[in-house]
């Protein structure tokens, strides 16, 4: 997590060492791409250092950069006392929960006289805590000197260069020189961490004062990797890449657990097996389907064979082959009728085809007959006899 101040904002913008907070509008998005910038460049080349220096599989991820509301870069500010305020400026332990981060890297705008005087960047070091994951470095160091990894790497339990290792919170003694969390070396005797070429590793100190000047290299010191001239880059107790492989994990553990936006919790949804209705889907509408009449009478087969309409009492004769020809009678004119209130439920019954209240029977007869059936049939069955009493035989 990188948050920025509004004098870095201000003095990356204009390119000006002096700028303070109220040297531009640092709220303007605008006023904030030169910083956002440099934070993105340091963050790409910690992972470029770690690549040279052949450490494998271990990357600087970047979870979020923001521009903090304090003003902690004023004149007067201490290195060791920006430290202790870093983890209560404004934003700082909101987006840490948010993101997650195990690490916070402060940048700052500061001019080496009046404000964070003598030095580029300070860290806590290792062992890592909650309370104690904060560095910080000036703008125009974090990525042109490389400050940005080197505050990471004092975090990771990297130190200086034996003859220069002032690392040490609140001490100004030498290092023991049996920690291999050292920087690189020149001929591996007298500056362990200076190369005598004219440049240094990540973790090295500026080159002693009225010596020639070095520039510090995107390597951390590893014995492993040498330099064009075949100059090994580290020793038996000046290995930092062994270091960082060590002790990666170990920091990563200290982070504080993501938590989500308020905005981001996710919505209660209903259970996708639950549907509208509880049964069958009711009829979308207020009467069954069939109850439309045919615009035409259902014409009904009596059985009767036909050649035309003239061979039936109808008039009517089915078509087809003549062989198969059945004389037709026109059912009865479907009326429409009030239909029965729908039931929420389907019915039990299969719907009918015909739109009559009951099922049309072929004839009202007893037994089929071959002679045409009369249009209307009688209420009951006829008799063989047209008369109307049953015929006695004569005495």
């Amino acid at each position: 997590l990188v948050p920025y101040t509004a004098a870095a904002a201000c003095s990356a913008h204009s390119g000006s060492s002096t700028a303070t907070s109220s040297s531009c509008d640092a709220s303007d998005p605008a006023n904030q791409v030169a910083i956002r910038t440099i934070i993105d460049n340091a963050v790409n080349g910690a992972n470029e250092y770690l690549a040279n220096s052949q450490i494998m599989n271990k990357r600087f991820r970047l979870k979020h950069k923001f521009l903090t509301l304090s003003n902690p870069d004023v004149p007067g500010q201490t290195w060791p006392n920006l430290l202790t305020t870093v983890n209560v400026l404004e934003g700082v332990q909101y987006w840490r929960e948010q993101v997650g981060a195990d690490l916070v890297h402060l940048v700052v705008g500061c001019d080496n006289a009046n404000v964070l005087p003598g030095s580029c960047g300070i860290a806590y070091l290792f062992p890592m805590s909650n309370s104690r994951s904060y560095s910080a470095s000036c703008w125009s160091c974090s990525l042109a000197r490389k400050t940005f990894a080197h505050e990471l790497g004092h975090q990771l339990n990297l130190k200086h260069d034996k003859n220069w290792c002032l690392a040490k919170e609140n001490s100004g003694d030498y290092c023991s020189g049996t920690n291999f969390a050292f920087g690189g070396n020149d001929d591996g005797i007298t500056y362990p961490n200076l190369i005598t070429m004219g440049y240094y590793t990540v973790m090295g100190k500026q080159c002693p004062s009225g010596s020639y000047w070095c520039n510090r290299i995107g390597y951390f010191s590893n014995l492993n990797v040498h330099t064009e001239q075949n100059k090994p880059l580290g020793s038996s107790d000046c290995n930092n890449a062994a270091h960082i492989e060590a002790n990666w994990d170990t920091v990563r553990a200290v982070a504080v657990e993501a938590t989500p936006l308020p905005t981001s919790s996710p919505t209660v949804s209903r259970s996708p097996t639950h549907n509208p209705t509880d049964g069958p889907t009711r009829s979308p509408t207020d009467s069954p389907p069939t109850l439309k009449p045919t615009p035409a009478p259902t014409k009904v087969n009596t059985g009767g064979h036909c050649s035309t309409g003239e061979d039936c009492a109808s008039g009517m004769c089915s078509g087809g082959k003549p062989a198969n020809r059945q004389c037709l009678a026109p059912a009865p004119t479907p009326t429409v009728s009030t239909p029965a209130p729908v039931t929420p439920g389907p019915t039990d019954a299969p719907v009918t085809p015909s739109p009559t209240d009951s099922p049309v029977t072929p004839s009202p007869t007893e037994s089929p007959t071959s002679s045409p059936v009369t249009p209307n049939p009688t209420d009951a069955p006829v008799t063989p006899s047209p008369t109307d009493s049953p015929v006695t035989p004569s005495p």
